[in-house]
């Protein structure tokens, strides 16, 4: 598959992106040039299932991209939170909108991780729409502005860790 991000004013298509493809028409080129973004990006199909995740998606979700591929990872949170990114998606793969969030999910058994998400609707030669995502780890930076928010509980550590 051949592929380029070229924007118009209503959809994101997916066409010739040269510098990046594989003698044999892979998009193995682009599978490393996400890679290298420590963000989770990932690509899904119209029913929520991933088609495409890069090596901090995987690190992230303690799995291989095979074991992603096909699933849409839903069973690792909540339902409230499966039912809102599942609405999330189809309205973002049914319009022209993009979502860009910061929520707090559940993972992993109940621990919970602050997130910045950020999705749009790619449009394919064939006319299939696509899901695609980049998200952001933002829990230390939701912490940090958190403390700074109230100096009080600062000062009350900070004292405590001095008479330690």
């Amino acid at each position: 598959m051949k592929l380029n991000r070229h924007l118009n004013t209503e959809d994101t298509q997916l066409s010739e992106f040269h510098p990046f493809i594989e003698a044999d028409n892979t998009i193995l080129g682009l599978k490393a040039i996400i890679n290298t973004m420590g963000d989770w990006v990932f690509v899904k199909d119209d029913k929520s299932r991933l088609l495409i995740v890069n090596d901090a998606f995987c690190e992230f979700f303690q799995m291989t991209e095979e074991q992603a591929i096909g699933k849409t990872l839903y069973e690792d949170i909540t339902q409230e939170e499966q039912e809102s990114f599942m609405s999330i998606d189809k309205q973002v793969i049914e319009t022209v909108i993009e979502n860009i969030r910061d929520e707090t999910i559940s993972f992993r058994g109940g621990e919970m991780i602050n997130i910045s998400t950020r999705k749009n609707r790619l449009i394919g030669k064939d006319g299939k729409r696509y899901l695609v995502g980049v998200v952001k780890d933002i829990t230390e930076v939701v912490k940090a502005r958190n403390a700074l928010k109230n100096p009080k509980n600062n000062s009350k550590k900070k004292s405590r860790q001095k008479t330690s």
